[in-house]
Protein backbone atom coordinates (compact mmCIF):
# COMPACT_ATOMS: atom_id res chain seq x y z
CA UNK A 1 0.00 0.00 0.00
CA UNK A 2 3.38 2.61 1.09
CA UNK A 3 4.59 2.05 -2.80
CA UNK A 4 1.04 2.76 -4.16
CA UNK A 5 0.91 5.67 -2.46
CA UNK A 6 4.26 6.59 -3.42
CA UNK A 7 3.90 5.69 -6.91
CA UNK A 8 0.97 7.78 -7.03
CA UNK A 9 2.07 10.63 -4.96
CA UNK A 10 5.32 11.20 -7.18
CA UNK A 11 3.49 11.85 -10.40
CA UNK A 12 1.15 14.56 -9.03
CA UNK A 13 4.29 15.47 -7.48
CA UNK A 14 5.58 16.89 -10.93
CA UNK A 15 2.85 18.64 -11.42
CA UNK A 16 2.83 20.38 -8.20
CA UNK A 17 5.99 21.34 -8.30
CA UNK A 18 5.51 22.59 -12.15
CA UNK A 19 2.97 24.78 -10.75
CA UNK A 20 4.67 25.93 -7.73
CA UNK A 21 7.50 26.29 -9.62
CA UNK A 22 6.30 28.46 -12.76
CA UNK A 23 5.07 31.28 -10.66
CA UNK A 24 8.76 31.54 -9.37
CA UNK A 25 9.82 32.06 -12.73
CA UNK A 26 8.22 35.41 -13.13
CA UNK A 27 10.26 36.85 -9.98
CA UNK A 28 13.19 38.50 -12.04
CA UNK A 29 10.94 40.11 -13.95
CA UNK A 30 8.73 41.35 -11.01
CA UNK A 31 11.66 42.31 -10.06
CA UNK A 32 12.99 44.62 -12.68
CA UNK A 33 9.89 45.96 -13.23
CA UNK A 34 7.95 46.16 -10.17
CA UNK A 35 11.17 46.46 -7.96
CA UNK A 36 11.66 44.82 -4.35
CA UNK A 37 9.90 47.11 -2.81
CA UNK A 38 6.49 46.67 -5.06
CA UNK A 39 6.95 42.82 -4.93
CA UNK A 40 6.92 43.11 -1.23
CA UNK A 41 3.35 45.09 -1.59
CA UNK A 42 2.20 42.54 -3.80
CA UNK A 43 3.29 39.37 -1.44
CA UNK A 44 1.40 41.58 1.42
CA UNK A 45 -1.78 41.61 -0.47
CA UNK A 46 -1.90 38.25 -1.42
CA UNK A 47 -0.61 37.31 2.09
CA UNK A 48 -3.64 39.01 3.49
CA UNK A 49 -6.17 37.87 0.93
CA UNK A 50 -4.95 34.19 1.45
CA UNK A 51 -6.02 34.54 4.77
CA UNK A 52 -9.74 34.71 3.92
CA UNK A 53 -9.78 31.52 1.72
CA UNK A 54 -9.66 29.25 4.59
CA UNK A 55 -12.50 31.62 6.20
CA UNK A 56 -14.30 31.68 3.44
CA UNK A 57 -14.11 27.78 2.87
CA UNK A 58 -14.83 26.94 6.26
CA UNK A 59 -13.58 23.47 6.57
CA UNK A 60 -15.74 22.46 3.45
CA UNK A 61 -12.42 21.20 1.58
CA UNK A 62 -12.08 18.28 4.79
CA UNK A 63 -15.59 17.67 5.04
CA UNK A 64 -16.68 17.40 1.22
CA UNK A 65 -13.57 15.31 0.73
CA UNK A 66 -14.67 13.05 3.78
CA UNK A 67 -18.63 12.98 2.48
CA UNK A 68 -17.89 12.14 -1.07
CA UNK A 69 -14.86 9.38 -0.10
CA UNK A 70 -17.77 7.40 1.86
CA UNK A 71 -19.85 7.73 -0.75
CA UNK A 72 -22.86 9.03 1.37
CA UNK A 73 -24.56 11.96 0.31
CA UNK A 74 -25.86 13.64 -3.59
CA UNK A 75 -22.96 14.74 -5.07
CA UNK A 76 -25.15 17.57 -6.29
CA UNK A 77 -26.81 18.47 -2.87
CA UNK A 78 -23.35 18.73 -1.41
CA UNK A 79 -22.10 20.51 -4.62
CA UNK A 80 -25.27 23.45 -3.83
CA UNK A 81 -23.99 23.59 -0.41
CA UNK A 82 -20.68 24.88 -1.03
CA UNK A 83 -21.38 26.77 -3.45
CA UNK A 84 -24.38 28.79 -1.59
CA UNK A 85 -22.05 28.79 2.00
CA UNK A 86 -19.48 30.42 0.28
CA UNK A 87 -21.54 33.05 -0.68
CA UNK A 88 -23.24 33.37 2.37
CA UNK A 89 -19.76 33.58 4.07
CA UNK A 90 -18.11 36.03 1.48
CA UNK A 91 -21.11 38.62 2.33
CA UNK A 92 -20.51 38.47 5.69
CA UNK A 93 -16.97 39.12 5.61
CA UNK A 94 -16.98 42.36 3.07
CA UNK A 95 -17.39 44.65 6.07
CA UNK A 96 -14.84 43.07 8.86
CA UNK A 97 -12.59 43.17 5.94
CA UNK A 98 -13.27 46.53 4.68
CA UNK A 99 -12.77 47.94 8.23
CA UNK A 100 -9.89 46.06 8.71
CA UNK A 101 -8.27 47.79 5.69
CA UNK A 102 -9.19 50.99 6.25
CA UNK A 103 -7.97 51.19 10.18
CA UNK A 104 -4.36 49.61 9.61
CA UNK A 105 -2.55 52.06 8.03
CA UNK A 106 -0.11 49.77 6.20
CA UNK A 107 -2.92 47.96 4.69
CA UNK A 108 -4.78 51.67 3.75
CA UNK A 109 -1.84 52.17 1.86
CA UNK A 110 -2.52 49.56 -0.12
CA UNK A 111 -6.51 49.51 -0.66
CA UNK A 112 -6.53 48.63 -4.30
CA UNK A 113 -4.42 46.05 -4.13
CA UNK A 114 -6.59 44.27 -1.06
CA UNK A 115 -10.18 45.30 -2.41
CA UNK A 116 -9.08 42.80 -5.23
CA UNK A 117 -8.08 40.50 -2.79
CA UNK A 118 -10.42 39.70 -1.75
CA UNK A 119 -11.81 38.83 -5.31
CA UNK A 120 -8.76 36.35 -5.77
CA UNK A 121 -9.81 34.78 -2.26
CA UNK A 122 -13.54 34.47 -3.24
CA UNK A 123 -12.48 32.53 -6.33
CA UNK A 124 -9.89 30.51 -5.12
CA UNK A 125 -12.26 29.30 -2.40
CA UNK A 126 -14.56 28.61 -5.03
CA UNK A 127 -12.75 25.84 -6.81
CA UNK A 128 -14.19 22.61 -5.75
CA UNK A 129 -11.00 20.64 -5.02
CA UNK A 130 -12.64 18.42 -3.05
CA UNK A 131 -15.46 16.90 -5.24
CA UNK A 132 -12.14 15.55 -6.97
CA UNK A 133 -9.96 14.94 -4.45
CA UNK A 134 -12.62 12.82 -2.94
CA UNK A 135 -12.94 10.62 -5.70
CA UNK A 136 -9.16 9.92 -6.14
CA UNK A 137 -9.22 12.22 -9.05
CA UNK A 138 -5.85 14.06 -7.64
CA UNK A 139 -4.48 14.82 -11.48
CA UNK A 140 -7.87 17.06 -12.25
CA UNK A 141 -7.20 19.05 -9.57
CA UNK A 142 -3.36 19.31 -10.41
CA UNK A 143 -3.62 19.94 -13.76
CA UNK A 144 -6.46 22.49 -13.44
CA UNK A 145 -4.25 24.59 -11.18
CA UNK A 146 -1.10 24.33 -13.66
CA UNK A 147 -3.26 25.66 -16.34
CA UNK A 148 -4.07 28.50 -13.57
CA UNK A 149 -0.51 29.50 -12.96
CA UNK A 150 0.75 28.84 -16.58
CA UNK A 151 -1.92 31.34 -17.85
CA UNK A 152 -0.69 33.65 -14.68
CA UNK A 153 3.12 33.02 -15.77
CA UNK A 154 2.65 34.12 -19.17
CA UNK A 155 0.68 37.30 -18.95
CA UNK A 156 2.55 38.24 -16.27
CA UNK A 157 5.96 38.36 -18.26
CA UNK A 158 3.90 39.79 -21.85
CA UNK A 159 2.01 42.46 -20.07
CA UNK A 160 3.58 43.78 -16.97
CA UNK A 161 6.19 46.21 -18.20
CA UNK A 162 6.57 49.10 -15.80
CA UNK A 163 7.30 50.09 -12.10
CA UNK A 164 3.67 50.55 -9.98
CA UNK A 165 1.72 47.39 -11.50
CA UNK A 166 1.12 45.28 -8.39
CA UNK A 167 -2.56 45.62 -9.28
CA UNK A 168 -2.32 44.30 -12.91
CA UNK A 169 -0.12 41.37 -11.71
CA UNK A 170 -3.11 40.56 -8.90
CA UNK A 171 -5.31 40.81 -11.75
CA UNK A 172 -4.14 38.62 -13.75
CA UNK A 173 -3.95 35.95 -11.11
CA UNK A 174 -7.85 36.46 -10.27
CA UNK A 175 -8.31 35.77 -14.36
CA UNK A 176 -6.21 32.49 -14.27
CA UNK A 177 -8.73 31.38 -10.93
CA UNK A 178 -11.75 32.45 -13.36
CA UNK A 179 -10.49 30.29 -15.99
CA UNK A 180 -9.73 27.49 -13.98
CA UNK A 181 -13.27 27.59 -11.51
CA UNK A 182 -14.72 27.36 -15.35
CA UNK A 183 -12.88 24.45 -16.34
CA UNK A 184 -14.13 22.94 -13.25
CA UNK A 185 -17.50 23.82 -13.59
CA UNK A 186 -17.20 22.15 -17.09
CA UNK A 187 -16.10 18.88 -15.85
CA UNK A 188 -18.53 18.97 -13.02
CA UNK A 189 -21.56 19.43 -15.97
CA UNK A 190 -19.89 16.49 -17.82
CA UNK A 191 -20.44 13.95 -14.91
CA UNK A 192 -24.12 15.14 -15.09
CA UNK A 193 -24.64 17.40 -11.49
CA UNK A 194 -26.10 20.44 -11.26
CA UNK A 195 -26.60 23.50 -8.45
CA UNK A 196 -29.94 22.86 -6.73
CA UNK A 197 -30.58 25.98 -4.56
CA UNK A 198 -31.80 24.72 -1.28
CA UNK A 199 -33.15 27.09 1.88
CA UNK A 200 -30.53 29.57 2.69
CA UNK A 201 -31.08 29.49 6.59
CA UNK A 202 -30.53 25.60 6.47
CA UNK A 203 -26.96 26.48 4.92
CA UNK A 204 -26.64 28.85 7.34
CA UNK A 205 -26.89 26.72 10.04
CA UNK A 206 -24.78 23.86 8.39
CA UNK A 207 -21.66 26.76 8.58
CA UNK A 208 -22.95 27.32 12.37
CA UNK A 209 -22.28 23.61 13.16
CA UNK A 210 -19.08 23.17 11.12
CA UNK A 211 -17.23 25.89 12.65
CA UNK A 212 -14.56 23.20 14.99
CA UNK A 213 -12.85 21.91 11.79
CA UNK A 214 -12.74 25.04 9.83
CA UNK A 215 -10.35 25.69 12.53
CA UNK A 216 -7.95 23.45 10.89
CA UNK A 217 -7.70 25.03 7.52
CA UNK A 218 -7.72 28.62 9.53
CA UNK A 219 -4.68 27.79 10.98
CA UNK A 220 -2.82 26.18 7.95
CA UNK A 221 -3.53 29.31 6.54
CA UNK A 222 -2.58 31.39 9.42
CA UNK A 223 0.77 29.80 9.77
CA UNK A 224 1.66 29.71 6.20
CA UNK A 225 0.82 33.33 5.02
CA UNK A 226 0.58 35.03 8.94
CA UNK A 227 4.13 35.24 9.50
CA UNK A 228 4.90 37.42 5.83
CA UNK A 229 2.32 39.63 7.37
CA UNK A 230 3.76 39.58 10.92
CA UNK A 231 7.36 40.33 8.94
CA UNK A 232 6.14 43.12 6.98
CA UNK A 233 5.56 45.27 10.12
CA UNK A 234 8.67 43.86 11.41
CA UNK A 235 11.22 44.49 8.62
CA UNK A 236 9.50 46.91 6.04
CA UNK A 237 9.37 46.67 2.59
CA UNK A 238 12.72 46.13 1.09
CA UNK A 239 13.85 43.56 3.99
CA UNK A 240 10.32 41.93 3.51
CA UNK A 241 11.12 41.56 0.30
CA UNK A 242 13.56 39.31 0.67
CA UNK A 243 12.11 37.30 3.32
CA UNK A 244 9.19 36.94 0.86
CA UNK A 245 11.72 35.87 -1.47
CA UNK A 246 12.78 33.11 0.77
CA UNK A 247 8.70 31.75 1.61
CA UNK A 248 8.09 31.37 -2.32
CA UNK A 249 11.07 28.54 -1.81
CA UNK A 250 9.06 27.53 1.18
CA UNK A 251 5.76 27.67 -0.40
CA UNK A 252 6.58 24.46 -2.84
CA UNK A 253 6.72 22.48 0.40
CA UNK A 254 3.56 23.75 1.69
CA UNK A 255 1.90 22.82 -1.43
CA UNK A 256 3.72 19.61 -1.90
CA UNK A 257 2.46 18.43 2.40
CA UNK A 258 -0.77 19.37 1.28
CA UNK A 259 -1.11 17.25 -2.04
CA UNK A 260 0.02 14.37 -0.16
CA UNK A 261 -1.45 15.23 2.93
CA UNK A 262 -4.21 15.01 1.11
CA UNK A 263 -3.97 11.60 -0.30
CA UNK A 264 -3.35 10.19 2.53
CA UNK A 265 -6.35 11.82 4.12
CA UNK A 266 -8.37 9.83 1.52
CA UNK A 267 -6.58 6.89 2.59
CA UNK A 268 -7.26 7.31 6.06
CA UNK A 269 -10.84 7.58 5.68
CA UNK A 270 -11.55 4.07 3.39
CA UNK A 271 -9.31 2.25 5.74
CA UNK A 272 -11.74 3.52 8.94
CA UNK A 273 -14.55 2.78 6.84
CA UNK A 274 -13.42 -0.85 6.57
CA UNK A 275 -11.87 -0.85 9.79
CA UNK A 276 -8.52 -2.13 9.05
CA UNK A 277 -7.15 -0.63 12.35
CA UNK A 278 -3.83 -2.24 12.77
CA UNK A 279 -2.98 -1.79 8.77
CA UNK A 280 -3.60 1.89 9.40
CA UNK A 281 -1.70 2.39 12.78
CA UNK A 282 1.33 0.90 10.85
CA UNK A 283 0.63 3.00 7.80
CA UNK A 284 0.48 6.12 9.49
CA UNK A 285 3.81 5.45 11.37
CA UNK A 286 5.26 4.81 8.21
CA UNK A 287 4.37 7.64 6.19
CA UNK A 288 4.80 10.60 8.98
CA UNK A 289 8.99 8.69 9.10
CA UNK A 290 9.09 8.93 5.48
CA UNK A 291 7.89 12.54 5.32
CA UNK A 292 11.03 13.57 7.62
CA UNK A 293 13.55 11.59 5.84
CA UNK A 294 12.44 12.60 2.97
CA UNK A 295 12.22 15.74 3.03
CA UNK A 296 14.85 16.28 5.21
CA UNK A 297 17.06 15.03 2.31
CA UNK A 298 15.64 17.49 -0.64
CA UNK A 299 16.30 20.48 1.91
CA UNK A 300 19.99 19.27 3.14
CA UNK A 301 20.77 19.22 -1.01
CA UNK A 302 18.98 22.37 -1.19
CA UNK A 303 20.55 24.04 1.88
CA UNK A 304 24.60 22.87 0.81
CA UNK A 305 23.98 24.00 -3.02
CA UNK A 306 22.63 27.57 -2.10
CA UNK A 307 23.13 29.85 -5.65
CA UNK A 308 22.97 27.01 -7.77
CA UNK A 309 19.17 26.22 -7.07
CA UNK A 310 18.46 30.05 -6.78
CA UNK A 311 20.54 31.32 -9.59
CA UNK A 312 17.59 32.36 -10.59
CA UNK A 313 16.95 34.84 -8.37
CA UNK A 314 20.12 36.46 -8.45
CA UNK A 315 18.73 40.04 -9.62
CA UNK A 316 17.02 40.31 -5.89
CA UNK A 317 19.79 37.82 -3.79
CA UNK A 318 22.11 39.01 -1.64
CA UNK A 319 24.18 37.64 1.50
CA UNK A 320 21.49 39.58 3.54
CA UNK A 321 18.58 37.56 2.08
CA UNK A 322 20.68 34.09 2.57
CA UNK A 323 20.09 34.62 6.42
CA UNK A 324 16.18 33.36 6.42
CA UNK A 325 17.53 31.05 3.72
CA UNK A 326 20.05 29.44 5.47
CA UNK A 327 17.36 29.20 8.57
CA UNK A 328 13.48 29.15 7.34
CA UNK A 329 14.59 26.44 4.68
CA UNK A 330 14.47 23.89 7.31
CA UNK A 331 11.43 24.29 8.33
CA UNK A 332 9.79 22.75 5.18
CA UNK A 333 10.11 19.25 7.13
CA UNK A 334 7.73 20.33 10.01
CA UNK A 335 5.51 22.58 7.26
CA UNK A 336 5.35 19.07 5.78
CA UNK A 337 4.66 16.65 8.59
CA UNK A 338 2.09 19.13 10.52
CA UNK A 339 -0.21 18.69 7.58
CA UNK A 340 -0.11 14.95 7.65
CA UNK A 341 -0.86 14.55 11.08
CA UNK A 342 -3.62 17.11 11.30
CA UNK A 343 -5.31 14.94 8.29
CA UNK A 344 -5.18 12.10 10.22
CA UNK A 345 -6.33 13.45 13.13
CA UNK A 346 -9.38 14.64 11.32
CA UNK A 347 -10.09 11.36 10.07
CA UNK A 348 -11.25 10.59 13.47
CA UNK A 349 -13.19 13.59 13.54
CA UNK A 350 -10.89 14.51 16.25
CA UNK A 351 -11.97 18.40 15.37
CA UNK A 352 -12.91 19.46 18.58
CA UNK A 353 -9.57 18.59 19.96
CA UNK A 354 -7.45 20.08 17.06
CA UNK A 355 -9.49 22.91 17.45
CA UNK A 356 -8.19 23.61 21.01
CA UNK A 357 -4.58 23.35 19.93
CA UNK A 358 -4.88 24.97 16.94
CA UNK A 359 -6.50 27.97 19.09
CA UNK A 360 -3.18 28.03 21.25
CA UNK A 361 -1.25 27.58 18.02
CA UNK A 362 -2.28 30.76 16.39
CA UNK A 363 -2.11 32.19 20.01
CA UNK A 364 1.56 32.08 19.93
CA UNK A 365 2.51 32.38 16.73
CA UNK A 366 3.24 36.26 16.65
CA UNK A 367 5.43 35.74 20.30
CA UNK A 368 7.29 33.42 18.37
CA UNK A 369 8.53 35.95 15.62
CA UNK A 370 8.36 39.31 17.35
CA UNK A 371 10.46 38.32 20.41
CA UNK A 372 13.27 36.87 18.67
CA UNK A 373 13.37 39.53 16.03
CA UNK A 374 13.15 42.32 18.67
CA UNK A 375 16.81 40.43 19.99
CA UNK A 376 18.53 39.76 16.84
CA UNK A 377 16.56 41.11 14.16
CA UNK A 378 16.52 39.03 10.45
CA UNK A 379 17.74 36.43 12.28
CA UNK A 380 16.15 36.13 15.22
CA UNK A 381 12.90 36.42 13.26
CA UNK A 382 13.59 33.59 11.23
CA UNK A 383 14.75 31.18 14.11
CA UNK A 384 11.54 31.97 15.70
CA UNK A 385 9.64 30.98 12.94
CA UNK A 386 11.65 27.77 12.45
CA UNK A 387 10.76 26.74 16.29
CA UNK A 388 7.22 27.61 15.88
CA UNK A 389 7.05 25.13 13.15
CA UNK A 390 9.06 22.33 15.19
CA UNK A 391 6.69 23.47 18.14
CA UNK A 392 3.63 22.92 16.04
CA UNK A 393 4.31 19.45 14.48
CA UNK A 394 5.94 17.75 17.39
CA UNK A 395 3.02 18.79 19.48
CA UNK A 396 0.14 17.56 16.88
CA UNK A 397 2.68 14.52 17.13
CA UNK A 398 2.12 13.65 20.66
CA UNK A 399 -1.63 14.10 20.25
CA UNK A 400 -1.87 11.40 17.80
CA UNK A 401 -0.10 8.86 20.17
CA UNK A 402 -3.23 8.13 22.24
CA UNK A 403 -4.91 7.60 18.83
CA UNK A 404 -1.91 4.94 17.56
CA UNK A 405 -2.23 3.07 21.65
CA UNK A 406 -6.14 2.61 20.65
CA UNK A 407 -5.75 1.08 17.43
CA UNK A 408 -3.38 -1.16 19.11
CA UNK A 409 -5.57 -2.61 21.30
Amino acid sequence: MLSNLIKKFSGLALLQGLTVLLPLLVIPHLLSTIEVDGFGRLSLAVAVSSILIPFIDLGYQLTGTRDIADESKSKSQLLSSFVMQRILVSLVLIIPYSLMVWLVPNFRAIAQLLALGFVYAFVTALIPNWYFEGQKRFRVVQYVFLLWRLFYTLSVLVFVRSYGSEFWVLFLNVLGGVLALSICGVLIARDKHSLKWMAWKQEWKSIRSSFSIALTPLTVTYMSFVPQVIASFLLGPIAFGYFALVDRILQLFRMLGFLFSTIVYVEYCKMLTAKALLALRSYYLKITALVFLVAAMAIGIMQYAHKPILGFLDDGWNEEALIPYSIVLWAGIFVIQRSQIQRFLLSFHKEKQLARWSIAFMLALPIFMIVPNRLYGLSGLSFGFLGYEVAVSLSLFLLSLPLLKSLRS
